[in-house]
């Protein structure tokens, strides 16, 4: 394998996000909607959104703390769904479904971690 193509499979394994993708297409998964998020999971977001506009640093510690647990258990769930699928050979579309909506929460509170990383550095 060329040097360059090496690089790229290697940073596409090292990228969660990529590795996913990669491991969904190996398990033959159906093409689910991207969108997938869990119920009420846009208006919890939002309602972190507001409490990270008006919090100080301790309440934005929190915060964090919070989207730091919300994330592991996301991709816990990432983790639990693949681990489901590999055992069958395939990704069935409930698997699918959960394993995109749970990345999708991995990506919402990675940009929530990093707004309230921002809000720190201006303080």
């Amino acid at each position: 394998m060329d040097p360059e193509r090496f690089n790229a499979a290697q940073a596409a394994l090292l990228d969660p996000f990529s590795r996913a993708e990669i491991l969904l297409a190996r398990l033959h998964a159906p093409v689910v909607d991207g969108r997938l998020l869990p119920d009420g999971f846009l208006l919890e977001m939002m309602e972190w959104r507001e409490e990270a506009d008006v919090a100080d640093a301790e309440a934005r510690t929190a915060l964090r703390r919070t989207a730091l647990e919300r994330r592991r258990a996301a991709l816990e769930a990432v983790g639990d769904a693949f681990a489901a699928a590999l055992s069958s050979g395939a990704a069935s579309r409930e698997q699918a479904e959960e394993i995109r909506r749970s990345l999708n929460v991995v990506r919402s509170v990675d940009r929530m971690i990093e707004q309230l990383d921002r809000e720190d550095d201006a303080a």
